[in-house]
C-alpha cells in the first residue's frame, strides 16, 4: 500500500469492518463497557472521529498550513515501517491525550450520530487525498505526538494502524459477548 488510491481504498476497507463488526450490536453493547476500564463502542468511535478531525480541517486546505512543520528532508517510510515503529511504542499502555478522549457530552448523541460521524470523518480522510499529488504526501509533513514530525503519506498510515489498533481489541471484546 504505497499509492494514494491504495490508502483510500485501505480507508474505505476500514469503515466497512468497523460496520460489519458494530452494526449488529445491540445497543446495550454499543453504550456499555465492553471490559473493566475500556472504552464501549461508541467511545471507541468518537475516539477515532476526534483522533481524525483535524488531519481532516488541514488536508483540504493551503498547502501553506504545512509549511511550518517544514519539509521532510527524507523519503516516505512504507507502511510496514509505520507499523514497526507503531507497535514499538504501543506496547507502552497510554492515555489518549484530553483532546482525542471521548468525552460523556460526546456520547449523549445517538448510536447514528455517533456512527455517522465516524463514517463520514473517515469517507472525508479519502476524500481529501484527492487534492494531493503522490510527490506532496511524501513533501510535507505533520507532528505526531508520539512519532514525531511524519509525512502526509506516513500519517495517513499511522490514521489506519491507529483504527485497526482499536477495532481489533474492541471485535475481540464483542465476541465474548453475545448480543
Amino acid at each position: 500500500m504505497q499509492i494514494k488510491q491504495d490508502i483510500q481504498a485501505a480507508i474505505h476497507r476500514a469503515i466497512d469492518e468497523v460496520h460489519s463488526t458494530i452494526d449488529p450490536v445491540s445497543d446495550e453493547r454499543f453504550f456499555g463497557p465492553l471490559d473493566q476500564g475500556k472504552w464501549s463502542v461508541a467511545e471507541t468511535l468518537q475516539h477515532l472521529f476526534l483522533v481524525i478531525r483535524g488531519l481532516n480541517k488541514v488536508l483540504p486546505g493551503p498547502r501553506e498550513v504545512f509549511t511550518q512543520w517544514g519539509q521532510a528532508e527524507r523519503p516516505s517510510k512504507s507502511f510496514d515501517e509505520i507499523q514497526k515503529a507503531y507497535l514499538a511504542v504501543s506496547t507502552t499502555p497510554r492515555k489518549a491525550p484530553d483532546q482525542v478522549a471521548p468525552r460523556a457530552a460526546d456520547l449523549e448523541a445517538d448510536r447514528q450520530t455517533i456512527t455517522d460521524r465516524f463514517t463520514m470523518a473517515h469517507q472525508a480522510l479519502a476524500a481529501n487525498l484527492e487534492g494531493w499529488s503522490e510527490e506532496e504526501l511524501d513533501t510535507y509533513q505533520i507532528p505526531h505526538l508520539v512519532l514525531g514530525k511524519m509525512t502526509v503519506r506516513e500519517i495517513l498510515f499511522f490514521t489506519i494502524l491507529h483504527l485497526y489498533h482499536h477495532l481489533k481489541p474492541t471485535q475481540e471484546r464483542l465476541s465474548k459477548v453475545v448480543s
